[in-house]
């Protein structure tokens, strides 16, 4: 905005998202990841709903920080959302099928 426009009381602050957070809760997602195959062993239903949890958790981490979508409209939320939900149901119906 130009100067005439907004009043000095008036700047809005911009608030930066915790990114060596939200980067060290990914790492810590991504090591649990590779220990839950080895660990649960032939119980594969239970070993794919768990990585898929996560899998889901570490979207909405990325979609939320590094896409600044937790600071945007709700419109571009939706518009984002809307094909990883539908993304996310493909997934399951072809896990269904194997």
């Amino acid at each position: 905005m130009t100067d005439e426009t907004m009043t000095s009381g008036e700047h809005e602050e911009h608030v930066h998202p915790p990114y060596m957070k939200v980067f060290s809760i990914l790492a810590a997602l991504t090591l649990i990841e590779l220990f839950i195959p080895p660990t649960i062993g032939d119980v594969t239903w239970l070993s794919v709903s768990l990585l898929v949890l996560i899998a889901v958790w570490k979207m909405k981490l990325i979609m939320g920080c590094f896409m600044h979508l937790a600071y945007d409209a709700r419109i571009l939320l939706i518009v984002a959302v809307t094909p990883a939900v539908l993304a996310s149901i493909m997934v399951i119906v072809f896990m269904m099928e194997y």
